[in-house]
């Protein structure tokens, strides 16, 4: 708890101790006979940005058993937990919010891992970061007959070489606009052009129509 003994302390003030002998430190709350058998300790917040998820604790019966480079080691362990409870959470957060828009949108479906959603798809969009399309193009198994579309107007289609080689058609969607936020975005999509590229023409005409049904100019 944040305001109890010496978790209490380090959750508060988000930063490691290494105490020698916990019975002559002021913030270690002895509580049964089985905490009275603790000497030394170090205690690590999980932290993540600005957000602290708990902490690591780490005892020995004996007082001075640990030093700083003993330390550095638990805070780095630490930062690792941090990332993968937040990661967790985060996931957690993403499939509830999908499964809500699911049940929003009739004939939607929410799929639990990446690879069923491609799979499922004939026509799929890899809306990530520039710097992640070539990767996560590469990560997935794709086949004849399905589209793969990257929205980035930096790139060229060898990022989707990967799908290509299976048998995907490729291409690129992007509006030739910079946008501040989201509601900068649904404000002046409307008008903007659309760059497309693609060496089919079906799918060409299909990003021609997705173009124009945003009320966009497509070249």
């Amino acid at each position: 708890k944040r305001n109890e003994g010496l978790s209490g302390w380090v959750l508060n003030n988000r930063q490691s101790v290494l105490v020698g002998d916990l019975h002559t430190d002021p913030r270690w709350e002895r509580r049964d006979d089985r905490t009275g058998l603790h000497r030394s300790a170090m205690v690590v917040p999980l932290l993540v940005g600005e957000d602290i998820m708990g902490v690591i604790m780490v005892y020995h019966r004996n007082p001075t058993m640990f030093n700083t480079d003993q330390l550095d080691l638990v805070q780095a362990v630490a930062k690792q937990i941090a990332i993968a409870i937040n990661n967790t959470q985060l996931y957690g957060l993403i499939r509830d919010q999908a499964e809500r828009l699911g049940d929003m949108l009739p004939g939607a479906r929410v799929f639990a891992a990446i690879q069923d959603a491609a799979s499922a798809a004939d026509l799929a969009f890899l809306t990530v970061p520039d710097d992640a399309i070539e990767g996560v193009a590469g990560s997935l198994t794709w086949r004849p007959g399905q589209a793969v579309v990257h929205c980035s107007g930096s790139l060229s289609l060898d990022v989707l070489e990967t799908a290509r080689r299976q048998g995907a058609t490729v291409g690129a969607i992007h509006p030739l606009q910079t946008f501040a936020n989201v509601e900068n975005a649904i404000q002046n999509l409307p008008g903007s052009t659309f760059a497309l590229e693609t060496e089919d023409d079906a799918l060409l005409a299909e990003l021609e129509g997705i173009a124009r049904a945003l009320q966009g100019q497509p070249i």
